[in-house]
């Protein structure tokens, strides 16, 4: 089997369940590699320049697109973070949640990316 074909059967969706403190146990889903660059998206403008207040929601953007329920779909969409319906989960399960999603789905946006780096400058 190629290379090609193995990057194919990557394809297939990834849970996992991960408890947290004080909501319990969460299940997560993979990201694709699409997902990942939607969500990446929001952080900029059409010119390419940092949006501050989406980026201050990258947890956000994380649980919206890997919390899921039983079935797999999940518990709030990217526009749910935009519209703030995800700001005022308490600080320290975000953060849980998002060590745990970080893990699972391999995230990388963070402060060695570029994007990010350059919004904190600012």
């Amino acid at each position: 089997m190629g290379i090609r074909e193995k990057l194919a059967q990557s394809a297939a969706r990834r849970f996992a369940c991960v408890t947290v403190p004080i909501v319990g146990e969460v299940r997560l889903q993979s990201l694709t590699a699409r997902e990942m660059q939607l969500i990446r998206q929001r952080f900029q403008s059409p010119d390419g320049t940092p949006v501050k207040s989406e980026l201050d929601r990258i947890r956000q953007y994380l649980v919206a697109a890997s919390v899921v329920d039983d079935s797999g779909a999940t518990a709030y969409t990217l526009d749910d973070v935009s519209a703030g319906k995800l700001d005022d989960i308490d600080g320290g399960v975000l953060d849980a949640l998002t060590d745990a999603i970080k893990h699972h789905t391999g995230w990388g946006a963070d402060a060695t990316w570029s994007a990010v780096g350059d919004a904190v400058k600012n």
